[in-house]
């Protein structure tokens, strides 16, 4: 049940939408992605493999749910998909041009963010690119942190650290994005969680979907994006770096 909830809400709900255009942008980045391969790791039901990563050649998702699998076999084939654990990079036979972690380094499964990510580029091309999207700031864990089973929220400047730690040469976009939405979460956390608990909380989701909502929050990303190409954004509720091997 609540992987099939997790899959609409990544298709209609307007942060998962909003991610992917704010990610879309910056993998623009990235040239002749037709001829490149991908892995995100941590891939669940399969969503941003479908309409995120569709320019590159060929996409790869890798999860440590079987069911989120079964899930995202429903858009692509068996051999596009496979049974890992994030913490074992290193045991992957395959090498990728890009390698993408979507909301996946914060979780209490993961050992240590460093280890992972030193694995990563030993699973990367030469020239090869990382991709992360994170939650950000360790403040605005809640409710919805504990559904999700959060370990870890991240500054900008600590994944940074931790990126050139593990061998990246350089980091060719460091951002926060949802500062429209940041002092909403803010809100949420430290005033109503505290009162309302989580019946907030929808299964899988972080703020309530309603349309019309959606549409104007939606709007907001399109309009934080420009500002993110024109200034430098000081907080926001995730963390997005694109670096290179």
């Amino acid at each position: 049940m609540k992987h099939r909830i997790h899959q609409q809400n990544e298709k209609n709900h307007w942060w998962y939408k909003s991610r992917r255009f704010i990610l879309k942008c910056i993998l623009g980045q990235i040239k002749s992605t037709d001829k490149k391969t991908v892995l995100e790791v941590g891939c669940g039901t399969g969503s941003n493999l479908k309409y995120l990563f569709n320019n590159f050649k060929k996409v790869n998702g890798m999860d440590n749910d079987p069911i989120a699998l079964d899930y995202a076999k429903v858009n692509f084939s068996s051999d596009a998909l496979f049974h890992g654990d994030a913490n074992s990079l290193n045991n992957l036979k395959s090498c990728y041009d890009l390698i993408a972690f979507l909301d996946v380094l914060y979780h209490e499964n993961i050992k240590s963010v460093e280890d992972v990510i030193k694995q990563a580029n030993n699973r990367l091309n030469n020239n090869g690119y990382l991709l992360l999207s994170e939650p950000a700031f360790n403040f605005l864990k809640g409710k919805h942190s504990e559904t999700v089973q959060t370990k870890r929220r991240f500054t900008k400047h600590e994944l940074e650290k931790i990126i050139y730690r593990s061998g990246f040469k350089k980091i060719f976009i460091s951002t926060y994005w949802g500062f429209t939405i940041f002092f909403l979460m803010l809100m949420k956390r430290r005033i109503f969680e505290p009162i309302f608990g989580a019946n907030l909380n929808l299964e899988g989701t972080d703020l309530f979907s309603i349309s019309i909502v959606d549409d104007v929050l939606f709007w907001l990303t399109r309009f934080e994006l420009k500002l993110i190409q024109e200034i430098e954004i000081p907080f926001g509720s995730s963390v997005v770096i694109l670096a290179k091997k």
